[in-house]
């Protein structure tokens, strides 16, 4: 099933090795942004699926945005086949580069679209067991829109200043190691439209 969905450069020998050198020496902490990360039909599919959710409004002191609910619970076969590509062969190329060790039975997976001056402000995402967030993103958005995931080192274990500016381009899954000091927000959306799948993987 690895090879249904993940493009031919990731499939290559060698390729896991490198991700997982290039995970763990990452600052501000450990964490990628894999480019084409899916092969081209397999995207499109999810892409359109994700486009047909019913999408909510969240909002709240720390962010602004919408959501669908969580994957565990949809119909749609495109993104049940997903959740389980995440679960399966998806998470066994995951562990492999970040050397950590998911459940196998508990993800979280839902879609999220963030229209005009939606945010995420600084948090660390620690909750319960969450060991490693991801966000793949489904459409791009220029500098000048924003809506850029944004890391920031630490200073005495509070966030400083951003050092990493991931940018929304679609077909690239960006994650990072959930820890005390994995400091990051979601910068404003400006005249676009930012839809992404995203969730975390547990201990």
């Amino acid at each position: 099933m690895i090879s249904e969905w993940l493009s031919e450069e990731y499939l290559k020998k060698g390729c896991v090795e490198h991700l997982r050198r290039s995970f763990l020496s990452a600052k501000p902490f450990p964490c990628l942004h894999l480019k084409n990360i899916f092969k081209r039909e397999k995207f499109n599919m999810l892409r359109n699926a994700l486009f047909q959710q019913e999408f909510t409004l969240k909002e709240s002191d720390l962010f602004s945005l919408a959501q669908t609910g969580d994957f565990a619970g949809t119909t749609n076969p495109v993104l049940k086949e997903f959740r389980d590509f995440l679960l399966k062969d998806f998470r066994i190329f995951m562990e492999e580069i970040t050397g950590e060790k998911f459940s196998k039975k508990n993800i979280d997976l839902a879609g999220s679209l963030y229209n005009d001056t939606h945010h995420l402000l600084c948090h660390d995402d620690q909750l319960e067991d969450r060991n490693i967030a991801f966000i793949l993103y489904c459409s791009s958005l220029t500098k000048k829109e924003g809506g850029a995931l944004r890391l920031f080192d630490n200073k005495n274990g509070s966030p400083s200043e951003i050092v990493k500016d991931l940018r929304p381009v679609e077909n690239s899954l960006a994650f990072f190691k959930v820890s005390k000091i994995s400091f990051h927000d979601v910068e404003e959306v400006r005249d676009a439209r930012r839809y992404a799948i995203g969730g975390w993987y547990h201990e």
